[in-house]
C-alpha cells in the first residue's frame, strides 16, 4: 500500500525544499503525493467598498488558477520521476485547513519546507509532519 504524502507549496524556494524529501522518499517507498496550496483570503480581502466586493470573486479565480498551474507543473516534475501525484487548491486558514484536508484525504505524512508552518521538526500522531530539510534514513 502506498504511503500517502501531502506537500503544501506556496511558490517559495523554501516550500519547494520539501520536494527534495519526496524525491528521496520515492526511492524507498511507493508514494501517492498530494500537492496543496492554500490562499488565505482574510476579512479585508473584499474591501469595504462595492467595487472591492464586486471584484473579489474574479481576483480569487485568478489567484486559485495561478496556484493550480503552479501545482500542476510541480506535479508533472514528480510524475516524470514515477511518483503518482495530484493537487488541490483551496482558500482558508493554512494550518487549520491543511490538517482537515490531511484527515479527509487519509494522509500518512505531511512534508513541509524548512520554514513551512513554523512547526516542529516532526510530530508523530497521524498524520506525521516532517519539517524539512528532511533527513531520511538510508
Amino acid at each position: 500500500m502506498p504511503l500517502r504524502v501531502m506537500v503544501p507549496l506556496d511558490g517559495s524556494e523554501s516550500a519547494e525544499g520539501a520536494l527534495a524529501c519526496v524525491e528521496q522518499l520515492r526511492d524507498k517507498q511507493d508514494l501517492e503525493v498530494l500537492l496543496v496550496a492554500v490562499w488565505e483570503a482574510n476579512e479585508g480581502f473584499q474591501g469595504g467598498d462595492p467595487v472591492g466586493r464586486a471584484l473579489a470573486p474574479q481576483v480569487l479565480d485568478c489567484i486559485t488558477g495561478n496556484l493550480a498551474s503552479y501545482l500542476s507543473g510541480a506535479g508533472e516534475r514528480l510524475q516524470r520521476q514515477g511518483v503518482h501525484t495530484s493537487f488541490k487548491v483551496f482558500t482558508g486558514h493554512p494550518l487549520r485547513d491543511l490538517s482537515a484536508v490531511a484527515s479527509r484525504e487519509r494522509i500518512d505524512l505531511i512534508i513541509t519546507g524548512p520554514r513551512g508552518l513554523a512547526g516542529p521538526s516532526c510530530q508523530y500522531p497521524p498524520p506525521r509532519w516532517c519539517h524539512g530539510p528532511c533527513p531520511l534514513p538510508s
